[in-house]
């Protein structure tokens, strides 16, 4: 899954909290790279993470239903769409970004 050995370095060693992003960094490269299959396997990896503490867990359910929509566009091969999604969300996730930043941005 990771055909970038510094891309595979970090994850290996990353903290928890950074995973989600180099998981949707590793999405965006094959994305980018039209790798369907790739691209799948890294935005199911990223809904297999998700916790849902019960049902009513907003957080959890909106990511997943946004991992879901990103994952129907690479189904569907929508490349370029697919390929913004996943660039915003890669900042969303990354936890070196101020959220007022993202506000701003989108």
């Amino acid at each position: 899954m990771y055909p970038d050995p510094y891309l595979r370095t970090q994850i290996l060693t990353a903290p928890a909290n950074a995973l989600p992003a180099y998981t949707c960094s590793a999405a965006l490269m094959q994305c980018r790279r039209r790798n369907k299959v790739k691209a799948l396997e890294a935005m199911h990896v990223l809904m297999r993470s998700l916790r849902f503490a019960d049902e009513k867990d907003d957080a959890a359910w909106t990511l997943y239903r946004l991992y879901r929509h990103i994952f129907s566009k690479l189904y569907a091969e929508a490349w370029d769409e697919a390929e913004n999604e996943l660039v915003w969300l890669k900042r969303v996730l990354d936890p070196k970004t101020k959220i007022n930043k993202i506000q701003q941005d989108h």
